[in-house]
Order: C-alpha cells, then sequence, then structure tokens
C-alpha cells in the first residue's frame, strides 16, 4: 500500500519530468510510474512517438534559466527600498506610544500580506523581482497559484506571527510612563529587557531559517530555496527563459514568452 498520492504529486510536473520517471521505471515507484503515464495520456501526448519525445526532451533543461543567488540578493534589498518610507513611517508611528502598535498592527498585517503573497499571486513575483528580470512559476514552468503564493511566504510569516505576540506581550508589561519618555532606540531595548528568551529565540530562528535557505538555494541544480520546496516552485530569469522557450518552442504552439 502506497502513502503517497502519486497522480497529485505528478500533476504538477512537467511533461519532461514525466517522461523521465517513465523511462527510469526500473527505479521508481510502480505507482509513480502508472500515475505518470496516466497524466501524459491526459495531456494526450503520446510518448511512443519519437518525434514526440525528442521534442519534451529539449524544452527548458538547460539550467541557465533558474535564477541564482545574486538576483534573488538583488530583489530582496530592491523590496527593502521600495518598502522603507512605509516602514519608516511605522517605526515613526509606533514610537509615538504604546497605544499606536496596536493601531498599526492590523494594517500592517494586510500590507505584508498583499505585497509578499497577492503582488506575486497577482504578477508572479514581488516588485523587486520584477524590475531584477526574474519571475516565480510552478515546476511545471506554469504561473503559480494561491496555493503556491500562500506557502512560499509561509515560514516567515509565522516568524512574523511570532515576534508580534512577543512584542505585544513585552508592551503590555511595559510601563507606560517610562515607555512614552523613552527615545525610540530606547523603547526597542526596553521591549527586549522585558522578554529577552522570547526575543531570542525569534532571532536564532530567524538565522536559522536564513542560513538554511541559502545553503539549499546554493546546492541544488535549480537553485531552489527551502520555501520553494515547500511551495512546488522555482525562479526564473525571464530573458533566458524566454529566449530558451522561443528556441524549444519555435515549430510548435506553445506559449512563447513571459511578459
Amino acid at each position: 500500500m502506497s502513502y503517497y498520492n502519486w497522480p497529485k504529486i505528478v500533476s504538477n510536473l512537467s511533461d519532461k519530468d514525466l517522461l523521465r520517471i517513465i523511462d527510469s521505471h526500473r527505479s521508481e515507484p510502480k505507482g509513480k510510474v502508472d500515475s505518470a503515464h496516466e497524466e501524459l495520456k491526459n495531456r494526450g501526448i503520446d510518448i511512443n512517438d519519437f518525434d514526440t519525445r525528442k521534442e519534451i526532451y529539449s524544452r527548458l533543461s538547460p539550467t541557465h534559466i533558474y535564477a541564482g543567488f545574486w538576483p534573488r540578493l538583488f530583489s530582496i534589498l530592491l523590496d527593502f527600498l521600495i518598502l522603507l518610507p512605509l516602514n519608516f513611517i511605522v517605526l515613526l508611528l509606533n514610537s509615538l506610544s504604546k497605544d499606536m502598535y496596536f493601531i498599526t498592527l492590523v494594517p500592517n498585517i494586510l500590507i505584508i500580506l498583499w505585497y509578499q503573497v497577492y503582488l506575486v499571486k497577482r504578477f508572479g513575483g514581488t516588485p523587486g523581482k520584477l524590475i531584477v528580470g526574474i519571475r516565480i512559476l510552478k515546476l511545471n514552468l506554469q504561473p503559480i497559484s494561491w496555493k503556491e503564493a500562500i506557502l512560499r511566504y509561509s515560514i516567515l510569516f509565522v516568524i512574523t506571527i511570532y515576534v508580534i505576540i512577543v512584542t505585544i506581550s513585552s508592551l503590555t508589561r511595559a510601563d507606560t510612563q517610562i515607555y512614552n519618555n523613552l527615545g525610540w532606540l530606547q523603547k526597542q531595548q526596553y521591549l527586549l529587557f522585558l522578554s529577552p528568551i522570547l526575543f531570542k529565540i525569534y532571532t536564532w530562528s530567524s538565522n536559522i531559517w536564513i542560513y538554511s535557505e541559502l545553503i539549499v538555494l546554493l546546492t541544488n541544480e535549480k537553485k531552489r530555496a527551502i520555501h520553494d520546496y515547500i511551495a512546488g516552485t522555482v525562479i526564473v530569469d525571464i530573458k533566458a527563459f524566454n529566449k530558451q522557450n522561443y528556441q524549444s518552442t519555435e515549430q510548435n504552439d506553445l506559449p512563447l514568452t513571459l511578459p
């Protein structure tokens, strides 16, 4: 009895990956191979036709279409700069009083979700990624859905919610008069003093997540980070993708470019 839902798993794979599974049937689980056969059949692909197999194996295999460390880093820096004015305003408001933190809390969360989830689903990436020229796609190189957009940000969102809860806990225990008389930096130090262990857990978990993401990104062919594995996504260089896609599909009725 198989514990894997092979039909669902293979439905997210590209034609090429499915064909590779079939051609490696001796080392793959029978259920996986059978599901790959059925999926290709449902897509109207005859794997017994030599020209079809040749065309599938020619599709988008070069690893240069995948965006690596530097484009991703530049996109993160751009997103930081784009959000910097807004973050400055929020920090300024929060420094006015304890109550302002609670007033801005919900809008802050909504803005984060809009930027990191909605824009990713709508345009295939954050503004920083689009400016750099990279795009988030499914493993089969199709546009992502809400599922992928949400899953990609899920771990960071949990970490963000955790630090919000810790900050609220510190604020509720802070002396209002002392807090309001402190400068911005002193306010932050005061909150850290009230919950040192909880804030250390936040720092440790953030660092572990960031370094793990980096290690995984640098050690796989498609340059996927952990959140890409969670969501079933890849990040491609738009120009390289369009160029390779055009060369591979010049004689076929397939989509040629990403906008």
